[in-house]
Order: structure tokens, then C-alpha cells, then sequence
């Protein structure tokens, strides 16, 4: 979905630094806690390269952060939390769906590859180990 590459895209333009939009998504994480918000940005990499406190970064960056997929940004800590809204990600969501059809959800990685499982049968008498991963 490109929902998460917009807001990757907003904050790399609120933060006019050395990172890439590349490595923006690469930290964009959800937050712990739901009501901290849909998405999370860390802001200890600006950090190293601003020579500032990642908290104040934070604070400065969730006011200079604007999109049409975005409808509030709150510095809680060194995190910018990002609350998308409703209806533009539903929306996207929805369309998404309806254009792949029986397609949705499914994936192709995997495929012509080689799966293995294993199936341990421990003796229940005595503690399972690594012994018993191995083949004889």
C-alpha cells in the first residue's frame, strides 16, 4: 500500500536532512500502544546527524509534517506518532481490494522454492534438546 511510502514521503519533506525516503520507511514503525497513533517515527538517527536532542527533534518535526493522508502528527518522546485518517486510508484500502479482486491477499515469494518442515518426536521422558533436531 503506498499509504505508509506518502507519510514516509511527508516526514523526509519535513525534515530536509540527509535522510533518504528510502531509509524514512525503513524506520517508520507502529507504535507500541494504539492510541500512540497509526504509524511512529523515531527520531534518534536526526539526532546523530543534527547534534540535538531527539525529543526536541521530534516536537519541531511533528509541527512540519503535512499530507492529505494525515490528520494529526504528536511528538511523544523522541517519536513523532503519525494518525492517518480514516476515511483517505479506508478508502485506498477499498480500492486496493476491489481492483485485485480474488488476488487480494495472496503472494507469490516462495513460490518454485523448496519448503522444509521438521517434526521432532521427542521422548517425553526426558528433556527435549538439540539431539533431537538431528538425523541419524
Amino acid at each position: 500500500m503506498k499509504i505508509k511510502l506518502a507519510v514516509a514521503t511527508a516526514i523526509y519533506q519535513g525534515i530536509n536532512e540527509s535522510l533518504t525516503v528510502d531509509k524514512v520507511m525503513d524506520l517508520i514503525e507502529r507504535p507500541k500502544y494504539e492510541h500512540h497513533g497509526d504509524l511512529s517515527f523515531p527520531c534518534f538517527e536526526l539526532a546523530k546527524t543534527l547534534k540535538k536532542a531527539p525529543n526536541l527533534i521530534a516536537k519541531k518535526l511533528s509541527q512540519n509534517i503535512t499530507s492529505q493522508e494525515i490528520e494529526k502528527c504528536e511528538a511523544i518522546g523522541a517519536y513523532v506518532n503519525v494518525f492517518l485518517k480514516r476515511a483517505v486510508v479506508g478508502k485506498a484500502v477499498l480500492t486496493q481490494i476491489l481492483a485485485l479482486a480474488n488476488d487480494y491477499g495472496s503472494h507469490k515469494f516462495g513460490m518454485g522454492k523448496t519448503a522444509v518442515l521438521d517434526f521432532s518426536s521427542p521422548n517425553l521422558a526426558k528433556p527435549f534438546s538439540m539431539g533431537h533436531l538431528l538425523q541419524p
